[in-house]
Order: C-alpha cells, then sequence, then structure tokens
C-alpha cells in the first residue's frame, strides 16, 4: 500500500510538469516517518480491538481460573464470591480487609492455617464491629471463600492439607463442600429460600444471620438465579437438559 501511494504521488508530479502546474516535492519518505507503523491486534467480533492485556495482570490468582462445567455450581461459587468480596482476579489470594501480599494459591492447607493463626497472635487481622457479639471482633478469613478453618474442611474433604495447596480449583471445590455437605444444600432443583438461610449461616454476605448484612434470603436467592441465568445464556442453555 505505501509503495502504490509514493508511486501515485509521483506520477501526479510528472503529469503535472508535462502540463505546467506549480508542483510540490512529491517524494513520502515512509522510513523517516514520525510515526512508526504499529502491529495491531486483529478486530473482535464486534469489528472493534480487543481490550489490551496488561501480560502481569494475566498472571494474577484467579484470572486463569477455568469455570466449572456445572452452571448451578458455577453460580454458586460466583453468588459466594460476589457476596464476600472476593470476585476479582486476586480473590482467591485475599484476606480479610483486603489484603493480598501473600499468594496462597501456592501454600498448602496446613501452611494458609499457620499463617492465619501469625496474624493472629500479632495483632494484624483487621478489626470490626460484630453486631451478633455485640463487641469489636477480628478475623483472618482468607480465599474466595473467605475460609475461617481452610485445613479443617480439606480434612473434611478427605484431603491432606499438608500437601494440598489452595488453588482456584481446591477453594471453589471447598465452598461447593460447605454448602452441600455441611449446609445440606441441594443444587440440583436449584437453591430454595430455606436453604439459602443455611447458606447465609455458613457465608454473612448472603443473609442477616450474622447480622453484618441488611439482605434477606429470597434477595440472594434472586441474585443467584440472576447470575445462573447469565450462565446459561452464555453457555446457550435456557434451562435444564432434558434427563432422557
Amino acid at each position: 500500500v505505501n509503495f502504490f501511494g509514493v508511486t501515485v504521488a509521483r506520477f501526479s508530479g510528472f503529469l503535472d510538469k508535462l502540463l505546467g502546474r506549480s508542483v510540490k516535492d512529491p517524494k513520502i519518505n515512509i522510513e523517516d516517518s514520525d510515526e512508526k507503523p504499529t502491529k495491531s491486534d486483529p478486530p473482535g467480533p464486534d469489528g472493534d480491538p480487543p481490550p489490551k492485556v496488561d501480560p502481569i495482570d494475566s498472571m494474577l490468582p484467579g484470572v486463569n481460573r477455568t469455570p466449572l462445567d456445572d452452571p448451578r455450581s458455577e453460580a454458586l461459587v460466583q453468588l459466594v464470591r460476589e457476596g464476600e468480596g472476593t470476585a476479582d482476579a486476586q480473590g482467591y489470594n485475599k484476606w480479610f480487609g483486603g489484603d493480598t501480599s501473600i499468594d496462597i494459591t501456592k501454600m498448602t492447607g496446613t501452611e494458609v492455617a499457620i499463617e492465619q493463626q501469625r496474624r493472629i497472635d500479632a495483632g494484624i487481622t483487621p478489626q470490626f464491629f460484630n453486631r451478633a457479639k455485640g463487641k469489636m471482633d477480628t478475623s483472618a478469613a482468607v480465599g474466595a471463600g473467605q475460609f475461617l478453618f481452610p485445613e479443617r474442611i480439606m480434612r473434611a474433604m478427605k484431603l491432606d492439607p499438608d500437601t494440598t495447596k489452595m488453588t482456584p480449583e481446591v477453594q471453589d471445590a471447598m465452598i461447593l463442600y460447605l454448602a452441600q455437605n455441611e449446609r445440606k444444600v441441594d443444587l440440583s432443583d436449584g437453591i430454595s429460600n430455606a436453604e439459602m438461610e443455611r447458606l447465609g449461616m455458613e457465608w454473612a454476605s448472603l443473609t442477616s444471620y450474622h447480622r453484618q448484612k441488611n439482605i434477606s434470603a429470597p434477595e440472594s436467592v434472586g441474585r443467584y438465579n440472576t447470575i445462573l441465568d447469565n450462565i446459561r445464556q452464555r453457555k446457550g442453555q435456557t434451562s435444564d437438559p432434558d434427563p432422557m
């Protein structure tokens, strides 16, 4: 294209000279231009260039997480992360209060438990007013599910906390274990208000059980259903598949 442009410009100059018109220097020096040609990404499906991704950001814990195959399980994990403030890229690496200085996804359940106790003993865990207790309290909850005792959950799941690392996949499984095994939630037929009440005992962000949030079980059920619908739309699945 550049060569064609130069050729046209020179030919126009030649005609100008033959016709006696005033001539400006038609030479175009492409290589000396201040604006160097840059390689651009191919356009996206809508014709717009794809968003730029910082290579550093792409390595943050959770960014490359693989969504769960089951939409209902994926919706519950997203609901919990949204409520607990861990829906961002660093959610699987986040301590209560927002600290992400340690990558727990590369630590075992036992190592995380030791770090939790160290922070509590050092008095560096954030304080908050516990309305249920009516006094100031502190928390060393950590990870996507803001787990208080990750090593205990792993043992209940028949995992060895001394060797099992808290990867995003393991943390997702821990959230589902607490919901289905500890709080007896059956995801196969949706989540009822009664089941959401039980989930609120595990996660204070889902109901007002712990008096930390002013939210009802029906409101959280509605939010869960909205997330589920969005996931199914992306998958091209409008409802539960026919078992036959």
